[in-house]
C-alpha cells in the first residue's frame, strides 16, 4: 500500500490539513492518509502549556475525519506522552507495515528547517518526503534530495495560529474548520483563555 503520513499538532485541525491530505491522496495515488497528532511536538516544546490537551485534539481530529474512509488516525505519539521525533514514528510504522511505501506530507514552511530534523538521512531512507509547494515558493539547497517530491497545490490561507487568534478575538472560524470541530471548540471554550 501507498500511505501518506501527515503529522502535526492539529491545534486545531482545519480545512487546510484536509486539503493537503486530499490533494496528496489524489496526485500521489495514495491508498490512505494517516494523521499523526503529536503529544508534544519537538519544535514547540517550550510552549507545552499553550498546547491544547492531546485528548481534545484527538477528539477534534476524529470529528474532522468522520466519514472519510481513506483518512485514518494513529495515536502512537500521543500514547507516548512525551516528545516523539518523526524518525521514531516512521520506524514504528515500518516495523508494523514492512512492505508499504510511506510518503511523509509536509508544508513548504518546514522546508527551511529540514536541517534541524533529527536523523534526516534515516527519514529519507524510510519514506518519500513530500513538500506541498505553494505558488511563488522557491526551493534551494536540499531540494536536490532525490526522495523529495514537490507537490504543487492550490494553497488555502488557513493556519491553526490564525484560528486560535480569531477565536480569542471572538470572530467566526466555522468556515475554516471541518464539520464538527467548531462545536468542540465552543463546547470546551478552547483558545479563549487557558484553563486546563
Amino acid at each position: 500500500m501507498r500511505i501518506g503520513i501527515l503529522g502535526g499538532t492539529f491545534d486545531p485541525v482545519h480545512r487546510g490539513h484536509l486539503h493537503l491530505a486530499q490533494e496528496a491522496k489524489k496526485k500521489l495515488a495514495l491508498d490512505k492518509v494517516l494523521f499523526v497528532p503529536a503529544y508534544l511536538p519537538p519544535h514547540k516544546e517550550s510552549k507545552k502549556r499553550e498546547i491544547t490537551p492531546a485528548r481534545l485534539r484527538l477528539r477534534m481530529l476524529k470529528r474532522a475525519l468522520a466519514g472519510k474512509r481513506s483518512f485514518k488516525i494513529t495515536d502512537f505519539e500521543v500514547r507516548k506522552k512525551r516528545k516523539v521525533y518523526t524518525v521514531e514514528t516512521l520506524r514504528a510504522l515500518r516495523r508494523r507495515c514492512p512492505r508499504d511505501e510511506f510518503f511523509l506530507l509536509t508544508g513548504a514552511d518546514n522546508f527551511s528547517i529540514l536541517h534541524q530534523w533529527k536523523n534526516l538521512g534515516t527519514i529519507f531512507r524510510l519514506c518519500h518526503f513530500v513538500i506541498a509547494r505553494r505558488p511563488g515558493f522557491r526551493k534551494s539547497g536540499m531540494g536536490e534530495q532525490k526522495k523529495i517530491i514537490w507537490l504543487p497545490i492550490r494553497p488555502l490561507n488557513i493556519s491553526s495560529t490564525k484560528i486560535r487568534e480569531r477565536t480569542r478575538e471572538g470572530r467566526s472560524v466555522a468556515r475554516l474548520l471541518p464539520p464538527g470541530v467548531n462545536g468542540l471548540i465552543k463546547k470546551h471554550r478552547l483558545y479563549r483563555r487557558r484553563n486546563f
